[in-house]
């Protein structure tokens, strides 16, 4: 197992209490208090308490394993030791789990402290990540009509409004988040890339398209142009449906994404080689 990833979950665990207010144990009593029954509506829920989408993510997982850690072999008593006494005497044993019969009195939040993204360990953590794609700002009609016409498709090599591209993003409603993650880190590795939205899905062009993007409220899929490279465990045979108009045939490789720690520094060279690929 990842050390890097033990020490990240080590880390977050640690400073969940004063991040957030509550603890492991008193987080997991109140996923379990929000009876909530998907994971998406579990992790909707996180982010409306202040979490970031790949912390959210991570909470919502150690949850559906039973309140264990994920990377960590135990959880270390000193993330699940409940808050001293008025006294000021140290707690030395963890709390018994909450009793159901119980007054639900959620415990009280103390300020948010941003929880920083994990995104690779060779690069330094960023901060939460925007809610929607940061492009350029696209120049607004000189004079504004009430009810503009339906748009036609955006040449290659231009930018559709950022409007569509977030009312397109908007649809994988859990996902939203990684899907504007996804593309603010694409602009960041090409930004002579141009960003467009192609009928149901995304297209990125410098200026032939190399990568397509496709949210949905299941996962995001990310189609490459990479020609004849191999495919292996993460990055398979380019398959889509329900895309219109299709893709282009020189997208030929595709991977799913789910959760924000898989936009990495592999994932950038995987971008750059399939804009090598269709761009010489």
């Amino acid at each position: 197992m990842s050390t890097d990833y033990e020490d990240k979950e080590r880390e977050f665990l640690e400073y969940l209490k004063a991040d957030t207010g509550r603890d492991l144990a008193e987080w997991m009593h109140a996923i379990r208090e929000a009876d909530l029954a998907h994971r998406n509506e579990i992790i909707d829920w996180l982010r409306q308490q202040g979490f970031i989408f790949s912390w959210a993510s991570w909470l919502e997982r150690i949850h559906h394993n039973g309140g264990r850690p994920i990377y960590l072999d135990a959880t270390p008593p000193s993330l699940t030791a409940p808050p001293r006494s008025t006294s000021d005497a140290p707690a030395t044993t963890a709390p018994p789990p909450p009793k159901a019969d119980k007054p639900k009195t959620p415990a009280p939040k103390a300020p948010f402290r941003p929880v920083l993204v994990y995104t690779a360990a060779s690069k330094p953590a960023q901060t939460e990540m925007a809610p929607t794609p940061t492009e350029p700002p696209v120049p607004t009609p000189s004079a504004p009509r009430p009810t503009p016409p339906p748009q036609a498709p955006a040449p290659a090599g231009s930018l559709n409004p950022i409007s569509d591209i977030t009312a397109l993003i908007g649809k994988a409603k859990a996902y939203a988040p990684l899907a504007s993650f996804v593309l603010r880190t694409l602009r960041e590795a090409l930004p002579d890339a141009s960003i467009q939205v192609t009928g149901n899905h995304i297209s990125c062009g410098a200026p032939e398209t190399f990568a397509i993007l496709v949210p949905s409220a299941k996962d995001i899929k990310l189609g490459l142009a990479l020609a004849e490279a191999p495919f292996e465990r993460n990055v398979v045979r380019a398959k889509f449906s329900n895309l219109s108009p299709g893709p282009p045939k020189s997208i030929t490789h595709m991977l799913v994404l789910t959760d924000a720690r898989q936009i990495d520094s592999g994932l950038l060279d995987l971008l750059r080689s399939a804009n090598a690929s269709v761009n010489r």
